[in-house]
Protein backbone atom coordinates (compact mmCIF):
# COMPACT_ATOMS: atom_id res chain seq x y z
CA UNK A 1 0.00 0.00 0.00
CA UNK A 2 2.75 2.44 0.82
CA UNK A 3 4.20 1.76 -2.68
CA UNK A 4 0.69 2.52 -3.89
CA UNK A 5 0.70 5.95 -2.24
CA UNK A 6 4.08 6.69 -3.64
CA UNK A 7 3.60 5.98 -7.07
CA UNK A 8 0.20 7.77 -6.59
CA UNK A 9 2.30 10.90 -5.61
CA UNK A 10 4.33 10.81 -8.18
CA UNK A 11 1.65 10.61 -10.45
CA UNK A 12 -0.14 14.08 -8.75
CA UNK A 13 2.99 16.08 -8.88
CA UNK A 14 3.39 15.42 -12.39
CA UNK A 15 -0.02 16.11 -13.67
CA UNK A 16 0.49 19.47 -11.00
CA UNK A 17 3.66 20.51 -12.96
CA UNK A 18 6.31 19.42 -10.87
CA UNK A 19 8.61 18.90 -13.87
CA UNK A 20 8.60 22.85 -14.00
CA UNK A 21 11.85 24.63 -12.54
CA UNK A 22 11.85 25.19 -8.71
CA UNK A 23 13.76 26.93 -6.66
CA UNK A 24 14.31 23.35 -4.42
CA UNK A 25 15.39 20.76 -7.05
CA UNK A 26 15.12 18.44 -4.58
CA UNK A 27 11.36 18.92 -4.81
CA UNK A 28 11.41 17.92 -8.36
CA UNK A 29 10.11 14.88 -9.82
CA UNK A 30 9.96 14.00 -13.00
CA UNK A 31 8.85 10.97 -15.04
CA UNK A 32 12.01 10.42 -16.77
CA UNK A 33 13.81 10.64 -13.57
CA UNK A 34 11.65 7.69 -11.98
CA UNK A 35 12.52 4.13 -12.90
CA UNK A 36 10.83 2.08 -15.66
CA UNK A 37 9.02 -0.55 -13.56
CA UNK A 38 7.58 2.87 -11.97
CA UNK A 39 6.67 4.18 -15.04
CA UNK A 40 4.94 1.36 -16.20
CA UNK A 41 2.71 1.23 -12.87
CA UNK A 42 1.96 4.66 -13.39
CA UNK A 43 0.45 4.41 -17.19
CA UNK A 44 -1.29 1.14 -16.29
CA UNK A 45 -3.13 2.52 -13.52
CA UNK A 46 -3.75 5.53 -15.88
CA UNK A 47 -5.56 3.46 -18.04
CA UNK A 48 -7.59 1.78 -15.51
CA UNK A 49 -8.32 4.92 -14.12
CA UNK A 50 -9.79 5.78 -17.17
CA UNK A 51 -12.26 3.07 -17.97
CA UNK A 52 -13.53 3.13 -14.13
CA UNK A 53 -13.90 7.05 -14.68
CA UNK A 54 -15.75 6.27 -18.09
CA UNK A 55 -13.36 8.26 -20.06
CA UNK A 56 -12.31 5.60 -22.66
CA UNK A 57 -14.44 7.85 -25.46
CA UNK A 58 -13.12 10.75 -24.53
CA UNK A 59 -9.51 9.57 -25.14
CA UNK A 60 -10.32 7.79 -28.34
CA UNK A 61 -11.20 11.58 -29.63
CA UNK A 62 -8.24 12.87 -27.84
CA UNK A 63 -5.38 10.40 -29.56
CA UNK A 64 -7.40 9.60 -32.70
CA UNK A 65 -7.58 5.37 -31.73
CA UNK A 66 -9.40 2.88 -30.94
CA UNK A 67 -9.21 1.31 -27.22
CA UNK A 68 -10.97 -1.54 -26.46
CA UNK A 69 -13.92 -1.24 -24.31
CA UNK A 70 -14.64 -2.46 -20.95
CA UNK A 71 -16.68 -5.77 -21.03
CA UNK A 72 -20.15 -5.50 -19.94
CA UNK A 73 -19.54 -8.10 -17.25
CA UNK A 74 -17.01 -5.90 -15.81
CA UNK A 75 -18.45 -3.20 -13.70
CA UNK A 76 -14.91 -1.91 -12.57
CA UNK A 77 -11.14 -2.18 -12.68
CA UNK A 78 -9.02 -2.58 -9.42
CA UNK A 79 -6.08 -0.81 -9.40
CA UNK A 80 -2.95 -2.38 -9.10
CA UNK A 81 -0.04 -1.58 -6.36
CA UNK A 82 2.79 -3.50 -8.03
CA UNK A 83 3.52 -5.28 -10.97
CA UNK A 84 3.59 -8.49 -9.71
CA UNK A 85 -0.06 -8.58 -9.29
CA UNK A 86 0.12 -9.11 -13.74
CA UNK A 87 1.30 -12.51 -14.98
CA UNK A 88 3.34 -13.18 -18.07
CA UNK A 89 1.17 -13.27 -20.91
CA UNK A 90 0.83 -17.20 -22.77
CA UNK A 91 -0.63 -16.60 -26.08
CA UNK A 92 0.67 -19.27 -28.65
CA UNK A 93 2.48 -17.71 -31.42
CA UNK A 94 2.00 -14.42 -29.93
CA UNK A 95 4.94 -11.78 -31.74
CA UNK A 96 5.32 -8.26 -29.84
CA UNK A 97 7.37 -5.34 -29.86
CA UNK A 98 6.15 -4.16 -26.58
CA UNK A 99 8.87 -2.97 -23.72
CA UNK A 100 6.27 -4.66 -20.82
CA UNK A 101 3.38 -6.45 -21.03
CA UNK A 102 1.42 -8.22 -18.81
CA UNK A 103 -1.41 -9.90 -17.91
CA UNK A 104 -4.01 -8.73 -15.37
CA UNK A 105 -7.15 -11.45 -13.88
CA UNK A 106 -10.32 -10.72 -13.56
CA UNK A 107 -12.27 -13.40 -12.69
CA UNK A 108 -13.55 -15.02 -15.70
CA UNK A 109 -11.63 -12.31 -18.03
CA UNK A 110 -8.07 -11.44 -18.22
CA UNK A 111 -7.06 -7.66 -19.43
CA UNK A 112 -3.62 -7.18 -21.44
CA UNK A 113 -1.50 -4.56 -21.53
CA UNK A 114 1.39 -3.74 -24.16
CA UNK A 115 3.49 -1.07 -23.70
CA UNK A 116 5.79 0.12 -26.67
CA UNK A 117 7.51 3.36 -25.35
CA UNK A 118 7.41 4.77 -21.66
CA UNK A 119 5.56 8.20 -21.85
CA UNK A 120 3.23 10.28 -19.71
CA UNK A 121 0.17 9.15 -21.64
CA UNK A 122 -1.03 5.66 -21.67
CA UNK A 123 -3.15 5.32 -24.86
CA UNK A 124 -0.29 7.37 -27.24
CA UNK A 125 2.37 4.20 -25.79
CA UNK A 126 0.20 1.34 -25.29
CA UNK A 127 -2.83 -1.08 -25.91
CA UNK A 128 -5.22 -2.53 -23.91
CA UNK A 129 -7.19 -5.64 -24.83
CA UNK A 130 -9.54 -7.69 -23.15
CA UNK A 131 -9.69 -12.08 -23.15
CA UNK A 132 -12.22 -14.20 -21.92
CA UNK A 133 -12.20 -17.98 -20.20
CA UNK A 134 -13.69 -19.67 -23.72
CA UNK A 135 -15.13 -21.94 -21.05
CA UNK A 136 -17.30 -20.01 -19.62
CA UNK A 137 -19.36 -18.79 -22.87
CA UNK A 138 -22.45 -21.21 -23.13
CA UNK A 139 -22.66 -22.46 -26.91
CA UNK A 140 -25.60 -20.75 -28.79
CA UNK A 141 -27.00 -19.43 -25.72
CA UNK A 142 -31.00 -19.42 -25.62
CA UNK A 143 -30.72 -15.95 -24.27
CA UNK A 144 -29.35 -14.62 -27.11
CA UNK A 145 -31.07 -16.50 -29.74
CA UNK A 146 -32.78 -13.09 -31.09
CA UNK A 147 -29.67 -11.13 -30.94
CA UNK A 148 -27.83 -14.03 -32.35
CA UNK A 149 -30.29 -14.21 -35.47
CA UNK A 150 -30.12 -10.50 -36.07
CA UNK A 151 -26.16 -10.26 -36.16
CA UNK A 152 -26.91 -13.97 -38.72
CA UNK A 153 -29.07 -11.60 -40.99
CA UNK A 154 -27.24 -7.90 -40.98
CA UNK A 155 -24.44 -9.93 -41.55
CA UNK A 156 -25.17 -11.93 -44.34
CA UNK A 157 -24.84 -8.98 -46.35
CA UNK A 158 -23.14 -6.41 -45.08
CA UNK A 159 -19.66 -6.66 -46.68
CA UNK A 160 -21.34 -6.84 -49.87
CA UNK A 161 -23.50 -4.10 -49.37
CA UNK A 162 -20.69 -1.72 -48.91
CA UNK A 163 -19.19 -3.49 -51.84
CA UNK A 164 -21.63 -2.56 -53.89
CA UNK A 165 -21.71 1.07 -53.09
CA UNK A 166 -17.95 1.49 -53.93
CA UNK A 167 -19.33 -0.20 -57.19
CA UNK A 168 -17.65 -4.15 -56.60
CA UNK A 169 -18.84 -6.91 -57.59
CA UNK A 170 -21.46 -5.09 -60.14
CA UNK A 171 -22.39 -7.03 -63.49
CA UNK A 172 -21.95 -4.44 -66.05
CA UNK A 173 -23.33 -3.67 -69.53
CA UNK A 174 -23.00 -1.44 -72.46
CA UNK A 175 -20.63 1.59 -71.92
CA UNK A 176 -23.08 4.92 -72.35
CA UNK A 177 -22.83 7.04 -75.16
CA UNK A 178 -23.40 10.21 -73.26
CA UNK A 179 -21.34 9.33 -69.98
CA UNK A 180 -17.79 7.41 -71.50
CA UNK A 181 -16.59 5.30 -68.74
CA UNK A 182 -20.17 4.82 -67.08
CA UNK A 183 -21.61 1.27 -67.90
CA UNK A 184 -25.22 0.25 -67.51
CA UNK A 185 -25.99 -1.80 -64.76
CA UNK A 186 -26.87 -5.35 -65.31
CA UNK A 187 -27.32 -6.56 -61.39
CA UNK A 188 -25.80 -5.91 -58.19
CA UNK A 189 -25.05 -8.80 -56.78
CA UNK A 190 -28.46 -11.18 -56.83
CA UNK A 191 -30.52 -8.11 -57.45
CA UNK A 192 -31.68 -6.34 -60.21
CA UNK A 193 -31.43 -3.06 -58.74
CA UNK A 194 -33.18 0.00 -61.02
CA UNK A 195 -32.29 2.94 -59.37
CA UNK A 196 -29.90 4.64 -56.95
CA UNK A 197 -33.02 4.62 -54.11
CA UNK A 198 -32.92 1.02 -54.56
CA UNK A 199 -29.75 0.14 -53.60
CA UNK A 200 -30.23 2.86 -51.14
CA UNK A 201 -33.02 1.44 -49.81
CA UNK A 202 -31.12 -2.31 -49.78
CA UNK A 203 -28.05 -0.74 -47.97
CA UNK A 204 -30.55 1.36 -44.95
CA UNK A 205 -31.91 -2.16 -44.12
CA UNK A 206 -28.66 -3.13 -42.73
CA UNK A 207 -26.63 0.16 -41.89
CA UNK A 208 -27.88 3.68 -40.58
CA UNK A 209 -28.75 6.28 -42.41
CA UNK A 210 -26.11 8.46 -41.05
CA UNK A 211 -22.73 6.01 -41.44
CA UNK A 212 -24.09 5.67 -44.79
CA UNK A 213 -23.58 9.60 -45.36
CA UNK A 214 -19.99 8.76 -46.31
CA UNK A 215 -20.72 6.19 -48.60
CA UNK A 216 -23.74 7.65 -50.33
CA UNK A 217 -21.57 11.06 -50.98
CA UNK A 218 -18.60 8.88 -53.28
CA UNK A 219 -20.87 6.90 -54.44
CA UNK A 220 -23.83 9.02 -55.98
CA UNK A 221 -22.99 12.95 -54.88
CA UNK A 222 -19.37 13.35 -55.62
CA UNK A 223 -18.72 15.39 -58.74
CA UNK A 224 -17.40 12.35 -60.03
CA UNK A 225 -19.87 9.51 -58.40
CA UNK A 226 -19.66 5.81 -58.94
CA UNK A 227 -23.17 5.65 -59.66
CA UNK A 228 -25.45 7.78 -62.46
CA UNK A 229 -28.86 7.38 -63.16
CA UNK A 230 -29.07 7.92 -67.03
CA UNK A 231 -32.60 8.22 -68.90
CA UNK A 232 -34.29 5.95 -66.41
CA UNK A 233 -31.13 3.21 -65.95
CA UNK A 234 -28.93 2.63 -63.66
CA UNK A 235 -24.98 3.03 -64.64
CA UNK A 236 -21.93 2.47 -62.96
CA UNK A 237 -18.50 3.14 -63.26
CA UNK A 238 -15.68 0.60 -63.15
CA UNK A 239 -14.56 0.41 -59.38
CA UNK A 240 -10.76 -1.29 -58.48
CA UNK A 241 -11.52 -0.55 -54.92
CA UNK A 242 -11.04 -2.94 -52.06
CA UNK A 243 -13.47 -3.36 -49.47
CA UNK A 244 -12.55 -4.76 -45.47
CA UNK A 245 -13.37 -8.24 -45.37
CA UNK A 246 -14.84 -7.75 -41.68
CA UNK A 247 -13.88 -10.43 -38.66
CA UNK A 248 -15.52 -13.62 -38.63
CA UNK A 249 -17.22 -12.97 -35.76
CA UNK A 250 -18.72 -16.19 -33.32
CA UNK A 251 -22.49 -15.55 -33.16
CA UNK A 252 -22.78 -19.01 -31.49
CA UNK A 253 -20.62 -17.40 -28.62
CA UNK A 254 -22.25 -14.24 -27.61
CA UNK A 255 -20.66 -13.52 -23.87
CA UNK A 256 -22.97 -11.21 -23.11
CA UNK A 257 -25.24 -8.15 -23.68
CA UNK A 258 -26.76 -4.72 -22.72
CA UNK A 259 -29.52 -3.03 -23.56
CA UNK A 260 -29.83 0.84 -22.88
CA UNK A 261 -32.48 3.53 -24.85
CA UNK A 262 -30.70 3.70 -28.01
CA UNK A 263 -28.43 0.85 -28.37
CA UNK A 264 -27.83 -3.11 -27.68
CA UNK A 265 -24.58 -4.04 -26.77
CA UNK A 266 -23.14 -7.40 -27.40
CA UNK A 267 -19.84 -9.04 -26.31
CA UNK A 268 -18.49 -11.88 -28.39
CA UNK A 269 -15.87 -13.48 -29.70
CA UNK A 270 -14.05 -14.58 -33.12
CA UNK A 271 -13.57 -17.90 -34.79
CA UNK A 272 -11.06 -18.98 -36.97
CA UNK A 273 -11.94 -22.02 -38.35
CA UNK A 274 -12.24 -24.46 -35.33
CA UNK A 275 -9.83 -21.78 -33.75
CA UNK A 276 -11.82 -19.70 -31.43
CA UNK A 277 -10.09 -16.57 -30.28
CA UNK A 278 -10.40 -15.61 -26.24
CA UNK A 279 -10.06 -11.75 -27.49
CA UNK A 280 -13.33 -10.08 -26.19
CA UNK A 281 -14.94 -8.24 -29.46
CA UNK A 282 -17.62 -5.75 -29.28
CA UNK A 283 -20.61 -5.07 -32.04
CA UNK A 284 -23.14 -2.09 -31.25
CA UNK A 285 -26.49 -2.86 -32.72
CA UNK A 286 -28.44 0.73 -33.37
CA UNK A 287 -32.07 1.34 -32.59
CA UNK A 288 -34.12 2.97 -35.32
CA UNK A 289 -37.64 3.75 -36.67
CA UNK A 290 -36.85 0.73 -39.33
CA UNK A 291 -35.14 -2.36 -36.35
CA UNK A 292 -31.88 -2.81 -35.59
CA UNK A 293 -29.00 -1.46 -37.52
CA UNK A 294 -25.34 -1.69 -37.80
CA UNK A 295 -23.32 2.24 -37.05
CA UNK A 296 -20.11 0.41 -37.97
CA UNK A 297 -18.18 -1.65 -40.61
CA UNK A 298 -18.14 -5.79 -38.72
Amino acid sequence: MKKFLYIMLIIFLFLSGCNKSSNNPDEEVSFDSIPNDEKVLIMINQAIDDYNNNLISEKEKEWNTTISPLPIEIDSIPNINSLKELKDIKIKNRITNAVFDGLYELGDYSMIFEIFNYGTSYWLNGVTSFIVDLDTIELNNPDYKEIKNTLDSLMSEDIEVLAWLYGVNVDLGAESNEYPGFYKVNSIGPYKYKSIQDLKDKAETIFTTDFLATYYQVAFENEDPIYKEIEGELYCSISESDIYDGLPYDTSRIIATKETENEILIDLVVSFGEDVDSTVQRIVLIKTENGLRFNNVY
